[in-house]
């Protein structure tokens, strides 16, 4: 499968429109229409912030690996623990806009999953402690 279907793949089981992914990308429609039809490509910081939307892989985007292989996030709460992040004063550009990512495997990606498991039961407990 080409760069220009999977992208149309992806933004259809999202359920977004062109307008709606061209909004959270502030980039024109007309842009991304361009991305679709492969009149124009995404430079590589565009390429990133698409797969991070979609919940794929670059590698998938770019056709190096199947829909299987790729990652599935939850852009809701990658949005909601970026404003966590910030309300405590901690950038968020050097970790969620990193261009580094594309150097993650999936077992980087399961030990980051493993550690914000951990910090979140050990504050849940610390909640529950305050409570009794």
């Amino acid at each position: 499968m080409k760069f220009t279907e999977r992208l149309i793949k992806s933004r259809n089981e999202k359920g977004w429109t062109q307008a709606e992914i061209s909004n959270l990308l502030n980039i024109k429609r007309s842009t991304y229409a361009k991305y679709e039809v492969g009149e124009n490509q995404p430079d590589f910081q565009t390429l990133i912030k698409l797969a991070n939307l979609f919940g794929k892989s670059t590698d998938y985007l770019l056709g190096r690996v199947s829909d299987k292989e790729s990652i599935d996030v939850d852009t809701g709460a990658l949005l909601s623990l970026k404003n966590k992040l910030e309300e405590s004063n901690i950038d968020t550009k050097s970790i969620l806009n990193s261009y580094a990512f594309q150097y993650l495997n999936t077992d980087d990606l399961t030990e980051i999953k493993n550690h914000i498991e951990w910090v979140i039961d050990k504050a849940a407990k610390r909640y529950d402690n305050k409570k009794n």
